[in-house]
């Protein structure tokens, strides 16, 4: 990764933390999981973020991909080491 990509996914993280601090401010502890992420998603977005939600992750095991898999909460600005 060049340092124009880093300074960019650096700019992302900080925008992701904001997001974050926005939405339990406004919400507090012990909110269902569904509610934060339906705020996170939308705050993503109204930051002018690519945000995709409920993404599958599958499981790759010695070059295999095997049936068992993830659900990743969120992938954001396309951000992932291996995707």
């Amino acid at each position: 990764m060049d340092t124009k990509d880093r300074i960019l996914r650096n700019a992302a993280s900080q925008v992701v933390i904001d997001c974050a601090f926005r939405v339990h401010t406004a919400l507090g502890a012990g909110v269902l999981e569904s509610a934060i992420c339906a705020c996170l998603l939308y705050e993503f977005r109204s930051a002018g973020l690519h945000a995709e939600d409920q993404v599958h992750w599958p499981v790759v095991y010695e070059g295999v991909q095997l049936s068992a898999g993830y659900r990743v909460d969120f992938i954001v600005e396309n951000a992932s080491s291996s995707r």
